[in-house]
């Protein structure tokens, strides 16, 4: 069995506890600090066991191997995920929401497996403490939108043996990160090498992925086709390195976000084959 393959599930019922009635469908707002926003997703046929000194939105959804706690759940289709399982029996589970989502009658959702994810910004100022670095915070900001848990960052020199250092250890350490992302260094001057690192240690090119970045941000902006942007993989870990700037590393992320948890899975061993759509 594989334990680290999302989970798909329709959803059935929608029961508004707070008045006991059945609703067509649902529109929770994003939590602020103030007030939190959970659902509590049951199933059929199964004793209604968990006890909650809250009373939560209830959404029965159909049979399957229930998802484990930490992990993250979305649409069907979608790539941005909204809320993460905090708390889980044989029963039931119980999510908390971090951004407003609408849940209707027969769609499906999918409970993703956290990946662990590690955020390199390089950068010689940055590195000095000259500069502040607005890139990787807003790319960890970003990553847990995908389900993706940042824990480790760090902000490195544009210098390939720094650069090189980091990325070795991250890939083969006892716990190595599933995705990483590397800001800066991808443009033309001599200082910036982050690229030819990733040539060097890279044990296979993914070239659509520099391709992809370029042509969705050359529209808005016909410079980026200079950036040299690229992913590749090592041992089993995807990294890419993006923009330095904050804009840049976003758009870029963006544009190929929706295929980031597919490749780390077929990296992994978890999924299928490349090209096919699973959902």
């Amino acid at each position: 069995m594989n334990t680290m393959k999302a989970r798909m599930f329709r959803i059935l019922k929608i029961r508004d506890s707070f008045e006991g009635e059945s609703l067509p469908k649902i529109h929770l707002s994003a939590p602020s600090r103030e007030r939190e926003e959970k659902l509590f997703f049951s199933f059929p046929r199964k004793k209604r066991n968990f006890p909650s000194s809250e009373k939560l939105q209830e959404i029965t959804l159909s049979p399957g191997e229930l998802p484990q706690q930490g992990w993250y759940v979305t649409h069907r289709k979608d790539h941005d995920c909204w809320g993460k399982v905090t708390r889980a029996t044989s029963e039931a589970i119980e999510v908390s929401l971090f951004r407003e989502v609408s849940l209707e009658i027969s769609s499906h959702l999918r409970f993703l497996p956290p990946l662990k994810g590690g955020v390199v910004t390089v950068s010689d100022k940055g590195s000095r403490g000259e500069r502040q670095d607005t890139s990787g915070p807003a790319l960890e900001v970003f990553l847990k939108k995908l389900g993706v848990e940042v824990s480790r960052s760090i902000i490195v020199p544009d210098e390939k043996e720094k650069i090189r250092e980091v990325l070795l250890d991250w890939t083969e350490h006892d716990d190595p990160c599933h995705l990483i992302l590397l800001t800066g260094g991808t443009g033309l001057s001599s200082r910036d090498v982050t690229p030819e690192v990733l040539l060097e240690i890279g044990e296979k090119i993914i070239p659509g992925i520099g391709e992809y970045m370029r042509l969705s941000s050359a529209e808005r902006n016909r410079r980026s086709i200079l950036s040299r942007g690229l992913g590749v993989l090592r041992k089993k870990a995807l990294l890419l390195c993006l923009p330095g700037s904050r804009r840049g590393a976003l758009e870029c992320l963006a544009a190929v976000a929706p295929a980031l948890r597919h490749a780390v899975e077929i990296a992994q061993g978890w999924g299928g084959e490349c090209g096919h759509d699973h959902s």
